[in-house]
């Protein structure tokens, strides 16, 4: 019965919920995920999705240029 006892105390104490992290942590891994994103917007990984927008408004504005209200095509 010790056994059972011992087992389901080191359980409780592995499972039991981690205390919560205190403000500065939170406000260090908040600076990493700013500046790994102010990484990737600066340079190569900023300027694909930049074109991409860029393309798919011009694609968008060609064809509402090209769309008819009756649903033909102008040619």
């Amino acid at each position: 019965m010790a056994r059972i006892a011992f087992t389901a105390a080191s359980s409780a104490k592995f499972f039991s919920p981690r205390p919560t992290q205190g403000a500065a942590a939170i406000a260090a891994v908040s600076v990493t995920r700013m500046s790994s994103r102010a990484k990737l917007r600066s340079g190569i990984g900023g300027i694909i999705p930049d074109l991409l927008v860029h393309l798919v408004g011009i694609v968008a504005l060609q064809s509402l240029d090209n769309h008819d209200p009756h649903g033909k095509l102008d040619q």
